[in-house]
C-alpha cells in the first residue's frame, strides 16, 4: 500500500475505520460518529497536537512528527480498579472453599484441583469479560489485545528466556535459604504423588488454562487500566507486583516471599513485552513454556 500508518476505511468494512501499521493492516478498528480517532492539533495548545480517541480528548501529546504513531493502547482506568476486585475476590472464594473441602471431607485429588481452580479462572475469566462489557467494547481483542500471530513463536522464546532470567536472579537471595527450599520441596512433593486423573487435570490447566487467562487479566486489563493513568512504565511495575501478590499462598506466611517476588519478576518481563508489541500472543506463549517446563519436571520426578 505503501501508506503511513493511521486510521482509513476499513478494506474488510466490518467497521467504519481500521488501523493501517505503515505495513498491514492490524486488528484495531473504530466505531465513530465523529472525527475519526488520530492526531490533531491540541485544541489548549498545550502541544503541538493531542490524541482524539473518537469520543473525547485523551492525555496523549506529541511533536508535530509523531502524528502517524499510534499511542499505547490503554482502558478505562475504572475498569481496572473492578478488575483487582473482582479477581481478587475470586481467589479469596477459592482458598475458602477447598480449604473446607479438605478439612471437612473426603475428597479426592482430582476433585480439590477443580475446587481450588474452577473459582480462580472462572472468576477471572467472568471479571475480564464483564468489565470490557461494561468499560469498552465488549470485543475481548480490541480491549485487552488477546490475540496471537504466528510471529509470536520465536517472540514467546524470547519472552521465556528473559523471563527465565529475571526469576532466577529474583531468586538468588533464597538460594541458600533453608526454609524456603525445605518449603519449594514439600510443595513439589505434593505435587508429584497426584493420581493420572489429578495430574493430567492439572497439566491443563498450568498450560493451558492459566496462561491465556491470565495474561488476559493481567497483560491485558491490568496493563491498559493503569497506563490510562500513571503510564505504560509504572502499569508494567503495578501489574507486575498484583501478579506476585496473586500467587500468594496464606498457609506459607513469610515463606511466600520467594514466590511472590520471583512472579513478579516474572510478571515484569511479560508486561514489558505485552506493552512493546500491543499484543498478548508473545507473553502468552512465553508463559504457556514456563508452565510446560514446570509441570514436565514434576512428571519426571515422579
Amino acid at each position: 500500500m505503501g501508506a503511513p500508518s493511521g486510521w482509513y476505511p476499513d478494506p474488510w468494512r466490518a467497521s467504519p475505520s481500521r488501523w493501517w501499521d505503515g505495513i498491514q493492516w492490524t486488528a484495531h478498528v473504530r466505531e465513530s460518529a465523529g472525527a475519526l480517532p488520530g492526531w490533531y492539533v491540541d485544541p489548549w495548545q498545550q502541544s503541538p497536537v493531542r490524541w482524539w480517541d473518537g469520543a473525547t480528548w485523551t492525555g496523549f501529546v506529541a511533536p508535530a512528527e509523531s502524528v502517524h504513531r499510534e499511542p499505547a493502547p490503554t482502558f478505562p482506568f475504572a475498569g481496572g480498579l473492578w478488575g483487582v476486585a473482582g479477581i481478587a475476590a475470586s481467589v479469596v472464594v477459592s482458598q475458602v472453599l477447598s480449604a473446607v473441602l479438605a478439612d471437612h471431607f473426603r475428597i479426592s485429588p482430582a476433585v480439590w484441583i477443580a475446587a481450588f481452580y474452577l473459582p480462580v479462572y472462572g472468576g477471572i475469566a467472568a471479571t475480564c469479560v464483564l468489565i470490557s462489557r461494561r468499560f469498552g467494547s465488549g470485543n475481548l481483542v480490541a480491549d485487552y489485545g488477546w490475540r496471537v500471530r504466528g510471529t509470536d513463536v520465536w517472540r514467546g522464546l524470547l519472552v521465556w528466556l528473559v523471563g527465565a532470567i529475571a526469576a532466577a536472579l529474583a531468586n538468588t537471595p533464597w538460594l541458600h535459604d533453608d526454609t524456603a527450599q525445605r518449603i519449594e520441596r514439600t510443595l513439589r512433593h505434593g505435587y508429584q504423588h497426584l493420581g493420572p486423573v489429578a495430574l493430567l487435570e492439572f497439566a491443563v490447566i498450568a498450560i493451558v488454562v492459566a496462561p491465556l487467562l491470565e495474561e488476559m487479566a493481567f497483560r491485558g486489563l491490568f496493563l491498559r487500566a493503569f497506563s490510562d493513568r500513571v503510564g505504560v512504565a509504572w502499569a508494567v511495575v503495578i501489574q507486575a507486583v498484583l501478579f506476585g501478590l496473586y500467587h500468594f499462598t496464606p498457609g506459607l506466611g513469610h515463606a511466600n516471599q520467594p514466590g511472590v517476588v520471583v512472579r513478579a519478576a516474572m510478571g515484569a518481563v511479560f508486561g514489558m513485552f505485552a506493552a512493546r508489541w500491543r499484543r498478548l500472543g508473545p507473553s502468552t506463549i512465553g508463559h504457556v513454556i514456563f508452565n510446560a517446563f514446570f509441570v514436565i519436571s514434576l512428571i519426571a520426578a515422579t
